[in-house]
């Protein structure tokens, strides 16, 4: 069985997609295409007290010292008239249990009847878990929650490097955040 995901985010860049799989990039290996009945939002959360195993966790870029926030990230949410720009591309089954791992505040949905163009396979998209929303409420709710700005302006400019139309789309089809962008440095663990 084939497998491929649709990425509503960073991964619309080609080079942040093979970097993030840790594949040589292929010219041909993203298609651009559109994801019926969905939103972006941004609405889930880590929260950047806790260390969890193989993930990462923030630093404030002006102090050096760890903040007690909640980082918050680009999510989808089901919206029946909507639609959403997106990269297509194919993964093997390796690829798709790590990204499963990685992808720790999502879960994997099938959408292969809601995307406009046909593959011999499963599409797949990551939607937050509850739990990421509920950190992103605690977080919302008590004034911690923030968006790093760096991925904040590196997802706006994953769409616009595909030009001004689809920079456009991206906005278009994307809530506005309700938590403040900081500026973050990321530490991988």
């Amino acid at each position: 069985m084939r497998h491929y995901i649709f990425g509503y985010g960073s991964l619309v860049n080609q080079e942040a997609l093979y970097h993030y799989l840790g594949r040589e990039c292929s010219p041909h290996a993203i298609t651009l295409c559109q994801l019926k009945g969905y939103r972006r939002c941004w609405n889930i959360a880590m929260d950047n007290r806790v260390d969890l195993s193989s993930y990462k966790y923030y630093l404030d870029a002006a102090t050096g010292e760890r903040p007690e926030v909640f980082v918050t990230f680009l999510n989808i949410r089901p919206a029946r008239k909507s639609t959403l720009t997106g990269a297509l591309f194919e993964v093997n089954a390796e690829e798709l249990s790590w990204i499963d791992q990685r992808e720790r505040n999502y879960r994997r949905v099938a959408v292969t009847h809601q995307i406009d163009c046909q593959v011999p396979g499963n599409v797949w998209v990551y939607i937050g878990t509850p739990e990421a929303e509920k950190r992103y409420q605690q977080g919302l709710a008590s004034h911690a929650a923030c968006i790093s700005e760096e991925y904040y302006l590196f997802v706006q400019e994953c769409f616009y490097c595909h030009g001004e139309a689809i920079g456009q789309a991206y906005l278009e089809a994307t809530d506005p955040p309700e938590v403040p962008l900081r500026k973050l440095i990321r530490i991988d663990l």
